[in-house]
């Protein structure tokens, strides 16, 4: 009967290559097979250090820190076969001085690193042990860190400078941050410089922030050809330094979070969050000729009917197509296929590119929608956008006034138009494009507070907008039929 010891080294590495998945099932699998034999040994101690997860015990928390590193000082070989690292907290040694003399992990790796026995290393007192660890782990490809005491800002910019000293984590592919110290947005900026990173591909943050109805989730996902912030504010300043990073961006989704999911926003501190047209106006000049795929929700924030803004617009001379609160033309982009933003941002309909395709208005107050502004809307695939397919108008309102005037609007272009069983999604018929008003109905709080819209928006355009009008609708105006109801009639 044959051994596992009979099989060859290329067999036992393939089969040991199985167990290298981080598990605690495979873990102590490879850690019995450590125990075996010594060509065991040799075989299944690196697989074992392929996916590492250092946690923190009570009493004293930095002790597996402490004693990876020194495993890595002392086996250096093994910080070579590690390429999974996942931490938690960030933390500085923070003992007296005389305490830190009588730990040994302390004083072996203070040895190894400043090179003088029986010496503190100054340096190991001031900063993250966790720079260490990473300093020696140059195949590292994912880094996970749980951050449940602060934002890992030490770490970080330790780490940074190391990388444009030393080149340290020239293979990391991917860094994701678990958020628990607070509920509030991340301020993204010390996590911007692993975009540099030689072979960085994906940076995604999480927070302990349920999921809400309407609402985008509490997670930002960044490329170097994607951008989607959904729990970030943040300034102008980070937001060109964000976009300068990135490299030929095709799809930016930006939505500020709802400020009653969260209490405490202590990680972005004051600064002032990026005004509309800013924002845009970077955008678009770092990435306008690539960009396919645009989304912008400043949900509460600029709001065009809140009185402040008003004075101030007033006070700039009152010209909408120039003030901070409003988009500039898209015009120029002649990728840009897919857009959804706020309805009251977008001052001229021929701001609009010309190769959209898809467009999503939001947060309509339906006073505005008047019958001119319908009419150039039923008429944009024949004026400004000629390959437009699919336009969806959605807004929030206690009762169904507004779109009950949009009806009459309608009624007034004779234009034919499905409306739902409610009452509240108009779908416009016989149309060069696919028109569809949404009136969503809100409580009080919502009719203040515009609500977000799903992040599940931003599947296909035409299939949601379809489902809307199925069943159990009527039809105003249009060219007769037996289903058809004229105003006449």
């Amino acid at each position: 009967m044959a051994n596992l010891t009979d099989l060859s080294n290329e067999l036992l590495l393939i089969i040991a290559s199985y167990l290298t998945t981080g598990t605690v099932v495979d873990t102590q699998a490879l850690s019995n097979l450590c125990l075996t034999t010594r060509g065991l040994l040799s075989i299944a101690q690196p697989a074992l250090y392929t996916c590492i997860e250092i946690r923190e015990p009570p009493g004293d928390p930095l002790k597996p820190l402490k004693s990876f590193l020194k495993t890595l000082l002392g086996r250096p070989e093994l910080g070579e076969a590690a390429q999974e690292l996942a931490l938690t907290n960030d933390r500085a040694i923070r003992y007296e001085w005389p305490a830190l003399q009588h730990d040994p992990y302390f004083m072996d790796i203070s040895e190894a690193v400043g090179g003088h026995p029986h010496e503190i290393e100054p340096e190991l007192c001031y900063h993250p042990l966790a720079v260490e660890v990473l300093a020696r782990l140059p195949n590292l490809r994912s880094l996970r860190f749980t951050a449940n005491i602060e934002a890992p800002r030490s770490l970080l910019q330790y780490t940074h400078q190391l990388q444009a000293d030393s080149n340290i984590l020239s293979k990391l592919k991917t860094f994701q941050l678990h958020k628990r110290y607070e509920d509030g947005p991340i301020d993204i900026e010390d996590y911007i410089p692993f975009l540099h990173y030689p072979s960085f591909e994906k940076l995604s943050t999480q927070s302990t922030v349920a999921d809400a109805f309407y609402s985008a989730r509490a997670t930002n996902t960044i490329t170097p050809s994607t951008v989607e912030l959904l729990w970030c504010i943040r300034p102008l300043p980070t937001m060109e330094r964000l976009l300068d990073a990135c490299s030929n961006l095709t799809l930016f989704n930006f939505v500020v979070p709802d400020g009653t999911r969260y209490r405490s926003m202590s990680d972005v501190g004051s600064d002032p969050l990026v005004a509309p047209r800013e924002l845009a106006i970077a955008l678009l000049n770092a990435h306008g000729p690539t960009l396919e795929t645009l989304r912008l929700d400043f949900h509460h924030f600029y709001r065009l009917r809140d009185r402040e803004i008003r004075e101030q617009i007033e006070e700039s001379g009152g010209n909408l197509e120039d003030c901070d609160f409003t988009y500039p033309s898209f015009r120029d982009c002649e990728k840009l296929t897919r857009m959804t933003i706020e309805l009251e941002k977008l001052v001229k309909l021929h701001h609009l590119p010309t190769a959209l395709e898809h467009l999503r208005l939001e947060y309509c107050h339906f006073p505005d929608l008047d019958q001119k502004y319908l009419g150039e809307l039923i008429q944009l695939k024949e004026t400004w956008c000629p390959a437009i397919q699919s336009v969806i108008v959605s807004g929030w309102e206690m009762s169904n006034e507004g779109i009950t005037a949009v009806r009459e609007h309608v009624r007034s272009l004779e234009a034919p138009v499905q409306v739902s069983e409610d009452g509240r999604t108009l779908t416009f018929l016989g149309t060069a494009n696919y028109l569809q008003i949404q009136s969503r109905e809100s409580t009080a709080d919502q009719e203040g507070e515009d609500e977000e819209d799903s992040d599940e928006e931003d599947d296909d355009d035409d299939d949601d907008a379809t489902e809307d009008g199925d069943e159990g609708e009527e039809t105003d105006g249009g060219d007769g039929g037996e289903d058809m109801e004229t105003d006449d009639e």
